[in-house]
């Protein structure tokens, strides 16, 4: 080989295309390059949605009065792959992300129950503000579900007003109030 000083263009690429090691090394470049190129071509597709995927979706349900206990009938184990939460008395439809709220999910536990109390256990635990992570987890149910419905205390009102009578933390405050003169 000349000196590259030497040579002019023409020839410094006749030398560069006629040398093997050069044509090796360009070879495996383009081949890696391919390479990488289908790999990445190939991830992008997996994330698409198409009619099947949409075919497997329930339709939301709405106009729901449910009380603690008939919400729980839809927690994770139910054959009908209906799964509601319930969050501050709002009951969200979360049937359709069965793999987070099916049986296996990372939400199996919360499907069927009110959420209020279990996130601010979790903003406890991670030393958050338990008021705005209720929001933020409220603002989240609200933008990716449907509202399925209500949830109320007790079906029965008459079992409702017993149940105030049981426990009246007021009662008698009045009485000795009363009973002091100025």
């Amino acid at each position: 080989m000349s000196s590259v000083f030497d040579l002019c263009w023409s020839e410094l690429l006749r030398e560069a295309v006629t040398s093997m090691c050069n044509i090796a090394i360009i070879a495996i470049i383009f081949g890696m390059v391919y390479l990488f190129f289908m790999q990445t071509r190939f991830k992008l597709d997996t994330a698409t949605f198409d009619e099947k995927d949409y075919s497997i979706q329930l339709e939301p349900i709405s106009g729901l009065l449910l009380t603690k206990e008939q919400l729980a009938e839809y927690n994770c184990n139910n054959g009908t792959r209906r799964y509601l939460v319930a969050l501050r008395n709002v009951i969200y439809d979360v049937s359709n992300l069965f793999e987070d709220f099916g049986p296996k999910g990372k939400y199996a536990k919360w499907s069927g129950q009110e959420l209020t109390e279990l996130i601010k256990a979790e903003a406890i635990l991670k030393k958050r503000n338990c008021e705005k992570y209720i929001q933020k987890w409220n603002q989240i149910l609200n933008n990716s579900f449907f509202i399925a419905g209500e949830l109320i205390v007790n079906a029965d009102p008459e079992q409702e007003a017993e149940e105030d009578a049981i426990f009246d933390p007021f009662e008698g405050c009045w009485d000795h109030y009363s009973q002091l003169s100025i």
